[in-house]
């Protein structure tokens, strides 16, 4: 069975939607259909392993368009960096504590550990199997038949130019499908993390399908610190079942202590940007910044500057990925067990998905005490597997 689909599939949605795009009027529902159209285009991108980009007036038909489409996303920017400003504060405090209290277990758990010799190669019967029970777990069945039967889900090969993806989802938001591209897509353990991150992106976007819900799908897309959240929440639901069911346990562990690495740079990057000064908080300025500069500006945060300037050095900072990723690893370890335990109808899910489209407020994290020693809780029962 082929599962994968084929670049002309890509090609085939890319021209249906431009064809779609040219009769629409509404402007909320175009701006949702030009950065789709974006999206498909990097996604064929990393597809093909070179930059496969047209010119502007290919996809906008007039350069007018273009630049209102540009001035439209840069103001949803402004507005997601001015909210950081605003929360400035609480983010600094919130992840400093998080990072304090989780530094003694990092060390203890996490660093240092060397990697198994277990093959990690299913072949592809034993994938799908695995992960379609691992969908059933979560009462998502049909959901990962339709993406199979419907071959949504393709690999990508990165060429010399082409940005560092491990997979993309690319969400229609008028039908409310979509697809799944996993970078050299093969039937091991590292597609199949993908593939579980990516699927949650599936299911969390699914709400958003047709015209009445184009507002908030760009609510969410370009306003939330939450888009990750839910993607993040199956890495670690995938993790629980295959722990749980003993399947390829020492590369399990691999892959728990490669995700705990990069939550914890994550939280790092976004405590150090919460110590910037507001004047640099600002779409893609501290992209510009030498990283002797960024040490400086958030040096005297430091004990030792010295220590600030290694990480910072070759470390690549972006205000929106970094919260995102942040706020994802942290509400999805409280969510776990919940949904472990309830399914995706819980209190706190519940709550999660009413106030994910709105602008960030630190209440919804103070009301339901979703605090750094909770989380410190959660963190040290979760590397338990981490023989150390």
């Amino acid at each position: 069975m082929d599962l994968l689909g084929k670049e002309r599939d890509i090609r085939r949605e890319l021209s249906d939607t431009l064809k779609l795009v040219k009769e629409e009027k509404n402007n909320d529902v175009r701006l949702a259909l030009y950065n789709y159209i974006g999206n498909l285009y990097s996604g064929l991108s990393v597809i093909k392993g070179r930059c496969m980009y047209p010119n502007e007036k290919k996809i906008f038909g007039s350069l007018n368009d273009f630049q209102r489409f540009e001035k439209n996303i840069d103001f949803l920017y402004d507005k997601f960096n001015d909210s950081f400003i605003k929360n400035k504060n609480f983010h600094q405090d919130y992840f400093n504590d998080l990072l304090v209290n989780l530094e003694r277990v990092f060390i203890q758990k996490v660093a240092g550990n060397e990697y198994s010799k277990e093959n990690d190669y299913f072949g592809e019967k034993e994938f799908l199997t695995v992960f379609h029970d691992f969908c059933q777990s979560l009462g998502l069945e049909k959901e990962f038949e339709e993406l199979i039967n419907e071959k949504r889900i393709f690999k990508m090969r990165k060429g010399n130019d082409i940005d560092n993806y491990l997979g993309i989802n690319l969400h229609n938001p008028i039908t409310g499908k979509s697809s799944i591209l996993v970078d050299k897509f093969d039937y091991d353990l590292d597609s199949m993390f993908t593939l579980a991150h990516e699927f949650g992106h599936y299911y969390d976007l699914a709400e958003f399908k047709g015209r009445e819900k184009i507002a908030d799908f760009i609510s969410y897309t370009f306003e939330s610190v939450y888009q990750e959240v839910v993607s993040r929440l199956f890495e670690r639901l995938f993790l629980d079942f295959m722990t749980k069911q003993k399947i390829m346990p020492e590369k399990v562990v691999d892959k728990l202590i490669d995700s705990s690495i990069i939550k914890h740079d994550y939280l790092l990057s976004s405590y150090i940007l919460s110590l910037l000064d507001d004047i640099f908080i600002s779409k893609d300025r501290y992209l510009y910044l030498k990283s002797e500069e960024m040490a400086k500006l958030v040096g005297k945060y430091f004990e030792c500057e010295d220590t600030i300037g290694v990480y910072i050095e070759g470390t690549s900072f972006d205000l929106m990925t970094d919260i995102n990723y942040a706020y994802g690893d942290i509400l999805s370890m409280f969510l776990k067990d919940e949904v472990l335990n309830e399914g995706f109808n819980g209190e706190l899910m519940r709550k999660f998905e009413n106030i994910r489209i709105q602008e960030f407020s630190p209440e919804f994290l103070i009301n339901e005490e979703l605090d750094s020693s909770r989380y410190t809780t959660l963190y040290e029962r979760e590397l338990q597997l981490i023989k150390k």
